[in-house]
This record gives structure tokens, C-alpha cells and sequence, in this order.
């Protein structure tokens, strides 16, 4: 298994991973309002949905999709933490270049002093 960095894990792969996730959570929603539905539909006729076959088979479909959902979620999460630590690293950076020219300054005081 080739390595992968955590910029190509992030950047060039992003936007099919978000396209898969776009169409993942609208599929499963999908099958929760239909679900739900027809729950609600015996629920109101006072019939029980337990010999309803599309109720069953929505109920496998759901929790078969439930292992991905748990994939996505921490991919989500890794990709939060990842962002968050680029962004702390901007940050220093930032900061570092901000005050090189302070630095510089007093360094170039604390020489012409110890010159005099």
C-alpha cells in the first residue's frame, strides 16, 4: 500500500471524497424519510410493521450504511484536526515574519551598544 500523504489525503482528493459524501448522507436520507414514512403510515392504520418486508429491508439498508456513516465521521474528524494544525502552523509563521523586522532592529541596538 503506497504511502499518502496527509496534503494529498486532503487537497487533490477533497473534492470526490465531499462529491461521495454529498451523495452518501442524500441517499441515507433518503431512506430514513422513506422509513420513517412508513412507520408513521402502519403506526396511524394500527398495523404492525413487523411482516412488512420494505420496512425490514429499509431497516438493513439503514444499518448497513451505519459502518460508512462511522467512515465518514472520522474522516471528517481527521481532516478537521489536520486543517487545524496547518492553520496553527500559518499562524506561527505569521507571526515569525510579522516580528523578523523588530528582531532585526534590536539586535542591530544591542550591537551599536556594545560598540559604544
Amino acid at each position: 500500500m503506497p504511502v499518502v500523504s496527509n496534503a494529498d489525503r486532503f487537497g487533490k482528493f477533497s473534492r470526490v471524497e465531499d462529491a461521495d459524501l454529498d451523495e452518501f448522507v442524500t441517499t441515507l436520507k433518503t431512506q430514513v424519510e422513506i422509513f420513517i414514512n412508513r412507520m408513521k403510515s402502519y403506526s396511524s392504520r394500527g398495523r404492525s410493521i413487523a411482516n412488512d418486508t420494505s420496512v425490514q429491508t429499509l431497516f438493513i439498508n439503514t444499518m448497513s450504511m451505519h459502518s460508512q456513516l462511522l467512515k465518514y465521521i472520522q474522516n471528517q474528524e481527521d481532516r478537521r484536526v489536520f486543517l487545524e494544525r496547518l492553520q496553527d502552523k500559518l499562524t506561527i509563521k505569521k507571526l515569525t515574519v510579522k516580528n523578523i523586522p523588530k528582531v532585526l532592529k534590536k539586535g542591530l541596538m544591542l550591537f551599536q551598544t556594545h560598540d559604544q
